[in-house]
């Protein structure tokens, strides 16, 4: 591989995947640096060994949201600075993907994790309330279609309501 080539790949890169100011001009000098670039290959490495912590959902979360203890949740977790009409998996959009099939892109800066770990349930005192959780996954939603259309909701924290159980939103 060319340095030509291994710079169009990060240009094109940069366009199409990266968001961040910063992380876009390290890439900008990356290619406009005279030293040359090797283009390697290599499968990602697996994530064995990679775990959570409420500690670091805390830390991660705390500047953008407040934690409380709700009675019937426990530690949960409720973003401040967002819109009025504020709906978990709402300010977004989807992107297929052949590993995970549909994974949900946030526009929040602090979405990576409220919308891949945890569940939302909506609180009639509190609003959208996030409970953390420890395995990952594209989106925690129910698919329903019907009339030609195709809609989600977040997942309940549980199983129950998703069966009729007698708690309601």
């Amino acid at each position: 591989m060319t340095l030509g080539s291994s710079a169009g790949i990060l240009v094109r890169l940069s366009k199409s995947l990266i968001r961040s100011a910063g992380v876009k001009a390290f890439a900008t000098a990356l290619v406009l640096s005279p030293i040359p670039l090797i283009a390697m290959t290599s499968e990602a490495p697996s994530q064995v060994g990679f775990s959570v912590s409420f500690g670091g959902f805390y830390d991660e979360l705390a500047p953008y949201g407040t934690w409380h203890h709700h009675a019937r949740w426990g530690d949960v977790w409720r973003p401040r600075r967002i819109e009025a009409d504020f709906r978990p998996y709402y300010r977004g959009h989807w992107e297929y993907t052949g590993q995970y099939g549909w994974l949900w892109v946030s526009d929040h800066i602090w979405g990576d994790i409220p919308f891949h770990y945890g569940r939302w349930v909506y609180d009639p005192f509190d609003g959208w309330l996030w409970i953390p959780g420890y395995v990952w996954s594209p989106a925690w939603v129910v698919w329903r279609s019907g009339g030609g259309y195709t809609g989600w909701f977040p997942l309940p924290p549980d199983a129950g309501r998703l069966s009729g159980g007698r708690d309601s939103y």
